[in-house]
């Protein structure tokens, strides 16, 4: 996700509730150093987003990384682009 040439590691925590019961969230790890690279919290209580996180490269062409994540309630996938 950083782009510095390492493999980074998404972690999902589908029933965390740091942003609504239940919501989940998805923490990315830097390959290099083990750093928090970027927090993604759903604010959808019982969504428990991060029952999948999995690197899908760039597939919008802005020559960054993209993450898909699903959502364990509402048969919800998203595609999160990388950050600049």
């Amino acid at each position: 996700m950083n782009r510095d040439g390492r493999p980074d590691l998404s972690i999902g925590s589908y029933s965390s509730s740091a942003g609504a019961p239940n919501a989940g969230k998805i923490d990315v790890f830097s390959g290099r150093d083990g750093s928090r690279l970027r927090s993604i919290t759903s604010l959808t209580e019982n969504e428990q987003l991060g029952f999948d996180a999995v690197g899908i490269g760039d597939v919008d062409r802005d020559h960054r990384p993209d993450l898909l994540a699903t959502a364990a309630n509402g048969e919800t996938a998203y595609v999160i682009a990388g950050e600049r």
